[in-house]
């Protein structure tokens, strides 16, 4: 028996919210692997992380990495999908989540958190092509 048609990122036009939604973990992440970058065509912001991101104590570099994807990804929605908030937005609240949870060790409050990340997601979506 024959499955259907299946859309894959190789397909002509920007991956879908649901190709986007497959990309993230079940914790919230996205895991920032050169596949990942390459589904969004994003390869220019593999390790372009900034800054107030690289920066900061007591978080392992692959977690950075995962922040930094995660923005990357929330950054990729918002510009290709501005008029569709509603169907990604449950996907943005899983990656917030997963971002505080991860940095809320380093000692920064939550509000503090919330201003580094949409900073990251703004210089995220400033980067994209």
């Amino acid at each position: 028996m024959e499955s259907g048609p299946q859309h894959t990122a190789t397909q002509s036009g920007p991956p879908t919210i649901e190709e986007v939604a497959r990309a993230q973990s079940f914790d919230g992440s996205f895991d920032g692997s050169p596949g990942f970058y390459a589904t969004i065509s994003a390869k220019n912001m593999t390790g372009s992380a900034p800054s107030t991101l690289k920066g900061l104590p007591g978080v392992e570099d692959s977690i950075k990495a995962k922040v930094w994807a995660t923005a990357v990804a929330l950054a990729y929605l918002r510009k290709q999908f501005a008029n569709d908030e509603d169907s990604w937005s449950l996907l943005a609240e899983k990656a917030h989540d997963y971002v505080v949870g991860v940095l809320g060790s380093t000692g920064l409050g939550e509000d503090e958190i919330d201003g580094l990340f949409k900073d990251w997601v703004k210089a995220a979506k400033d980067g994209l092509t």
